[in-house]
């Protein structure tokens, strides 16, 4: 069990490096035409091609216990890899990680 998480885990970071993906620990991951995404997209003058996309919110960085260990979010929040961070710290583009 604990090889076929790392294995899992190993998969999870090369994908992230190899598509330039950002590993977050986010409380809530919405549409981005939902209203409190919009709230806040509005808020920073972001805008959008597409509204379609999941952005999250309330996000933190990944902590990752150890040298190549899992990644471990507070509780309460979700692990996501997100593709676009660099809206003022809004994550765009991301999908949950299981």
């Amino acid at each position: 069990m604990l090889f076929k998480k790392l294995v899992s885990v190993s998969a999870l970071a090369t994908l992230a490096i190899g598509q330039d993906l950002h590993l977050r620990c986010c409380q809530q991951l919405v549409v981005a035409s939902d209203p409190t995404a919009l709230t806040i997209l509005n808020m920073l003058g972001i805008v959008l091609q597409d509204y379609n996309v999941l952005v999250g919110i309330s996000c933190a960085p990944v902590t990752v216990i150890g040298g190549g260990g899992d990644p471990t979010c507070p509780p309460g929040t979700t692990l996501v890899a997100c593709s676009d961070v660099s809206h003022d710290g809004i994550p765009i583009g991301c999908y949950p990680v299981n």
